[in-house]
């Protein structure tokens, strides 16, 4: 049974029966998908620009994972970017967290968001075999 993700608006304190207001979470999308026609589904993870701005810079995940990949939203212009593969995902989340990013995941992908790009670094300085 696939449990629905809803952001908590209130949290108790202590037993007390008042409530205070919880700041509202951003949400990271992961979810399987084939990158090219007749290919297995990779796990990609993707945030929204707010989350990863000041975060992340853009060569970043580049250098940190080997490549980033960009979705944009045609609903609304929104743009994402994120990595793909399963371990790749869970570092990127990592490192949001570790630098002050809040957020929960949610394993589905969003209704109206395409792929834009996917870029994929280059070894030049790849010792010779």
């Amino acid at each position: 049974m696939a449990r629905s993700v809803r952001p908590r608006l209130f949290r108790v304190y202590l037993g007390v029966s008042t409530v205070r207001p919880m700041s509202r979470k951003q949400v990271v999308y992961e979810f399987p998908e084939a990158l090219k026609t007749r290919q297995s589904l990779r796990t990609v993870c993707i945030a929204h620009q707010e989350i990863i701005q000041g975060k992340l810079s853009k060569d970043e995940p580049i250098a940190e994972f080997g490549g980033c990949i960009s979705y944009i939203d045609d609903a609304n212009g929104a743009e994402y970017l994120g990595v793909w593969g399963a371990r790749n995902a869970g570092r990127f989340r990592s490192i949001l967290k570790r630098r002050g990013a809040e957020f929960s995941v949610q394993h589905t992908r969003p209704i109206s968001v395409r792929l834009k790009i996917r870029t994929v670094a280059t070894r030049r300085d790849a010792p010779a075999v």
